[in-house]
């Protein structure tokens, strides 16, 4: 995968949750994604299209995605409810909007984001990409952002 998809996803990432949650990511290394099951519990799916297209994944854990909602919300909510998975198609949209005007040149527009939850969810990438995992931790604990695209 092109490295200005790798660094613009991976920059959008640390500076939302820095910017909106006051959180610090730390970046593991970078990987091929060889499951089509996101890395996590609840999982934030954005679509791209233009001179790039494909799919990002925000995977989070359980634990992270309540913590998500905790900040948009200012209250914890008791269960992975609607406030949750609407916190987490948020999250998706803010990290694909930031790596798509990081990517300015590349002409790219995201779709609306869909939220799945639950163990052994599957999301299909594009049959010709080869999707990378980029894998965080934090205070809040664990992320992976999941990126395949052809181009």
């Amino acid at each position: 995968m092109h490295a200005a998809f790798i660094d613009s996803f991976t920059n959008s990432t640390c500076d939302v949750f820095k910017t909106m949650f006051a959180c610090e990511l730390t970046r593991g290394a970078w990987q091929t994604k060889v499951s089509a099951v996101p890395a996590y519990e609840v999982s934030g799916v954005v679509g791209i299209l233009g001179r790039a297209e494909g799919t990002v994944v925000v995977s989070l854990t359980r634990e992270t995605a309540m913590l998500v909602a905790e900040s948009f919300l200012g209250e914890r909510p008791g269960s992975i409810d609607d406030s949750v998975i609407d916190s987490v198609g948020e999250l998706a949209n803010m990290i694909a909007g930031g790596a798509k005007a990081r990517l300015g040149d590349w002409g790219l527009t995201i779709g609306l984001p869909t939220v799945l939850r639950g163990k052994n969810q599957i999301v299909i990438f594009p049959a010709k990409a080869t999707p990378i995992a980029i894998p965080f931790d934090s205070d809040w604990g664990l992320l992976s952002v999941e990126v395949g695209l052809i181009y």
